[in-house]
């Protein structure tokens, strides 16, 4: 009998300690926060997790309240750590999931792939501008140095962007590293109807 009402009330407790955890996103002051809140959150409800991501998209990345559906598909990306097709209309901003889902991880990282070199340079800088996210930009008119290759492998950015020639080439040594696959958070492909596979 004792033990039935010591799991109850450890059960009470948990549930509080994780709607504690909406709240205490809802208030926090940085992403780095944030991150810290997503581990604490780990085997927390669907519910509690998607309300951090909420409360971190809304009050440190994105002014506007997200709509759930992004939601939902970051937290796929974050806590469920499953792979997700999307296929969305253009307004959509589907761009949104694959600028933000590595900063809720502590040390993550964003491998995007894309196209087309003017849209990988404006996503470069629309990432560089978000709290927290150090973005690199590498295409065929990149140096592409040990000392890059170096960076790239010990996650001194949060978001690598680049073509499909360049994932298929010069980056493919990095991307077979134990420790930088560890921290692959995301692997996204834009505009995959322009990559000839």
């Amino acid at each position: 009998m004792r033990s039935k009402a010591s799991f109850r009330r450890r059960q009470r407790e948990t549930t509080n300690d994780t709607r504690d955890l909406v709240h205490d996103a809802e208030n926090t002051t940085s992403m780095l926060a944030i991150q810290g809140l997503v581990e604490k959150a780990r085997y927390a409800s669907g519910e509690v997790q998607k309300g951090i991501i909420q409360a971190g998209l809304q009050r440190h990345l994105y002014p506007f309240k997200p709509r759930q559906k992004r939601v939902d598909a970051i937290w796929h990306l974050v806590f469920k750590k499953e792979d997700l097709l999307l296929a969305a209309k253009i307004s959509f901003g589907k761009s949104i999931i694959f600028q933000t889902a590595p900063l809720f991880c502590r040390g993550g990282i964003g491998l995007i792939i894309i196209p087309l070199d003017r849209i990988g340079q404006e996503q470069c800088i629309k990432i560089q501008r978000l709290p927290g996210a150090r973005s690199v930009f590498i295409n065929g008119g990149t140096d592409k140095t040990d000392a890059l290759a170096q960076e790239i492998e010990m996650g001194a950015y949060t978001h690598l962007i680049m073509g499909p020639e360049i994932a298929a080439g010069w980056f493919r040594s990095i991307a077979r590293n134990p420790s930088f696959k560890r921290r692959v958070s995301i692997i996204a492909i834009d505009e995959l109807h322009l990559v000839a596979l």
